[in-house]
């Protein structure tokens, strides 16, 4: 009976031992492990029964679409897709990440919710970048909700004020009302005329996704029909206000041949009938021409109210990339350029400073009135 009860007693006490031990593994894993893909990797793949298998790719340093880093940025995303289309299971990695820009950040949002609509929820996801200014621009732009996964770090208000994405399918005026609070608040004015403007550009884009930008027989989920992305930020500091919108459709030189004509597109750059305008001459003819077939007085005016406002001010940019060309407005110059990487869709960013605009508002209402809701 003595050593039945030792034997037992031996047993209860390795057992508490061995739970102890699991116990502090549990503790230091939790410690250490830095992804939020942590939830996914414990989870089994129930169709073939065994562990997903992470294919880690690093997020570039500088994660931005500007002129030296625009190749560099399409092959990050390309590599994304190409992956994930052929059944492997990525993991962003941003440990050397330090800087995302707000095109760039727009277009990441956008790709990994459309892969994870198509491909399913264990398509995509990441760990939690190194940098606290990186972390700090995915968690308040909605990057963490998109993944289904909670962010580490709540924020106060800083320097820059963060918006978190918007999408949809269609035009809602609570899109616009709920963009100007979230970026405005009750701190910062917008005067009426600058105000119409933006918004005028803005329902313009994404009026434009709704008749021109998609094609029906490449949709592979009806989420992705008609879909649009709006992202942005203001910086206090500087009373900056940067807004960038994204469609995922056919592009920009696709949709103005059917809007308005080769021969018009042409005659724009005075080309010979025999001459075709590449990507960047097809998005700056867009930038030119400024009536469609709609009949609709405000179609065709947002990219030029965007560009007209910035030459008024005489400050800020306007940025176009669709498919392999890109125009980049900064007043006072305008460059058109053809890149080697494809760009899926269109992408427009626009950066205007407040203050500046502020000074010529009088003029606005001169040249366009008050009237144009």
């Amino acid at each position: 009976m003595l050593v039945k009860t030792q034997s037992q007693a031996r047993m209860i006490e390795r057992v508490r031992v061995l739970r102890l031990a699991e116990k502090i593994r549990k503790k230091e894993r939790r410690g250490s492990k830095t992804e939020f893909s942590a939830k996914f990797s414990r989870q089994r793949n129930l169709k073939i029964g065994r562990r997903f298998e992470w294919n880690d790719i690093s997020v570039p340093e500088h994660l931005t679409f500007n002129q030296k880093k625009r190749d560099e940025c399409c092959r990050f995303f390309i590599a994304i897709e190409y992956s994930v289309s052929h059944g492997k299971n990525v993991r962003l990695i941003f440990n050397d990440t330090k800087h995302i820009a707000l095109d760039a950040l727009t277009f990441l949002l956008a790709k990994i919710q459309k892969l994870r609509w198509i491909y399913g929820e264990n398509s995509v996801t990441g760990t939690y970048p190194s940098s606290r200014r990186v972390e700090r621009v995915l968690t308040e732009s909605g990057f963490f909700k998109i993944l289904g996964v909670r962010s580490r770090r709540t924020y106060t208000k800083g320097a820059i004020r963060y918006v978190k994405y918007r999408s949809d399918v269609k035009l809602l005026g609570s899109h616009i009302e709920a963009l100007k609070i979230d970026l405005l608040g009750d701190d910062i004015q917008l005067y009426k005329p600058i105000a119409l403007k933006i918004v005028r550009a803005i329902k313009e884009a994404m009026s434009n996704v709704s008749h021109h930008a998609y094609q029906t027989k490449s949709i592979r989920t009806k989420k992705m029909l008609g879909r649009w992305w709006l992202n942005g930020h203001l910086n206090v500091s500087k009373n900056e206000l940067s807004l960038s919108f994204y469609d995922c459709g056919v592009g920009i030189p696709k949709t103005l041949v059917r809007k308005y004509g080769m021969e018009q597109i042409r005659g724009v750059f005075s080309l010979l009938p025999i001459v075709n305008p590449d990507d960047a001459q097809m998005i700056e003819a867009a930038v030119e021409l400024g009536r469609t077939g709609t009949l609709k007085s405000y179609r065709g005016k947002g990219l030029q109210d965007m560009h007209q406002l910035i030459k008024l001010v005489g400050e800020g940019s306007l940025t176009i990339h669709s498919r392999q060309g890109s125009y980049h407005y900064n007043y006072p110059n305008a460059k058109s350029k053809n890149f080697e990487e494809f760009l899926e869709g269109t992408l427009i960013t626009w950066v205007l400073p407040l203050n500046k605009a502020a000074e010529i508002a009088d003029s606005l209402i001169e040249v366009d009135g008050v009237d144009d809701e």
